[in-house]
């Protein structure tokens, strides 16, 4: 990484300061594919049940009630769900008060086995990456806020477990909200400590934060993973809701906790917000543009909308930006050493010239990615 890039807040943008919730969608939509079984031959399905696996990889149902059908969305396949709201729910077993090495491990691989690999020791340090690179996505602010004590809690059964001698728990130099939230809470956790890195992008993406490190073999866990795991091992069930900042140009910022598989066209429904702008998916310098309303929220944590400024491409002028920041030394102009591209983006973000750079922008036209 020959410079570091920082991203710069848009003033007129503001941060999410306040949760609501949306828990009781109508409908339910879980993608599928042609290789999956349904493990059930019920239609009236409980919440938590299990309904197919893919590899490692285990849907659970994150409400109660009945099967419809089968649907296409954006060439996608999915199995829609009709709420009940109900919550019926299957006999799960007590908390227990100390979990054993076996019963941490069982779980693991009952909700969620796919993490079972990244939790086997490659290092002394298990790392926990909450940096997140989108400026305005405030989840975390709110997950440590209301389950701090639990994360905390989760990341200690894992080291005990996986026999780790530190948690490292990553968080950017700036971001003062949660190191003053975790910090009045690691006083019961002598061996989990925060870990601040400066504020620089990409950090979130798995090579670059190795690479600050300067570690190659290491275990890191994302925010998404650590409140899988709090569920599967503090209260024996699947993860069923997902939380997501909804900002933007003339938006009142709110993150909102609700469903998987939620329709997004639902949850904005719900909240009133006139969708007459275009929305970028998950990050402010490669997150995906959308402009139909048939997304289906499964791994989004960020909905920003935005006045889009029409961008016409001209010719290189050789400013050397896209060689200069790019932080896995690719040219994307010249289109060399793009095997170790991370698509994140930046070169194009940083373009004056508007051009549609990057290995993820080769066969792309100007009007899919921002």
């Amino acid at each position: 990484m020959k410079n570091n890039f920082t991203i710069k807040k848009d003033p007129n943008i503001l941060v999410a300061s306040h949760l609501k919730e949306f828990l009781t969608p109508q409908t339910i939509y879980l993608p599928i594919n042609k290789e999956i079984m349904i493990k059930t031959s019920q239609k009236i399905i409980n919440k938590s049940q299990l309904l197919f696996e893919i590899a490692e990889n285990k849907t659970f149902s994150p409400i109660s009630g009945k099967i419809k059908k089968i649907v296409n969305l954006n060439t996608k396949q999915y199995l829609v769900i009709e709420n009940d709201f109900k919550e019926k729910q299957n006999n799960k077993l007590a908390r227990n008060k100390k979990l054993t090495k076996q019963e941490v491990i069982a779980r693991i691989k009952e909700f969620c086995p796919q993490l079972l690999k990244k939790l086997i020791k490659k290092d002394s340090i298990l790392y926990f990456n909450a940096i997140k690179d989108n400026p305005y996505d405030a989840n975390n602010l709110f997950i440590f806020k209301t389950y701090g004590n639990e994360i905390l809690e989760t990341l200690d059964i894992l080291r005990e477990t996986f026999s780790y001698q530190e948690i490292h728990l990553l968080l950017s130099e700036k971001d003062t909200e949660n190191i003053t939230c975790l910090t009045n809470l690691l006083g019961r956790y002598p061996f989990i400590c925060l870990h601040l890195l400066p504020n620089i992008y990409p950090l979130e993406n798995e090579v670059i934060l190795k690479k600050i490190l300067n570690k190659d073999k290491i275990n890191i866990l994302k925010d998404t993973e650590v409140l899988i795991l709090q569920k599967a091992l503090l209260e024996n069930e699947p993860l069923s809701e997902i939380y997501v900042t909804i900002s933007g140009n003339g938006v009142k910022p709110f993150v909102v906790k609700t469903k998987k598989g939620v329709l997004l066209a639902d949850l904005l429904q719900e909240f009133k917000i006139d969708w007459q702008q275009k929305v970028l998916v998950n990050g402010l310098i490669n997150g995906q543009r959308i402009s139909q309303d048939e997304m289906v929220l499964l791994d989004c944590s960020c909905l920003l909308f935005f006045i889009e400024e029409p961008k016409i491409p001209s010719p290189c002028i050789s400013c050397g930006k896209c060689l200069n920041y790019c932080p896995m030394g690719c040219n994307p102009v010249d289109q060399k050493r793009m095997s170790s591209c991370i698509h994140c983006g930046l070169c194009s973000f940083l373009c004056p010239s508007n051009l549609p750079l990057g290995k993820e922008h080769q066969n792309e036209n100007l009007d899919t990615l921002f």
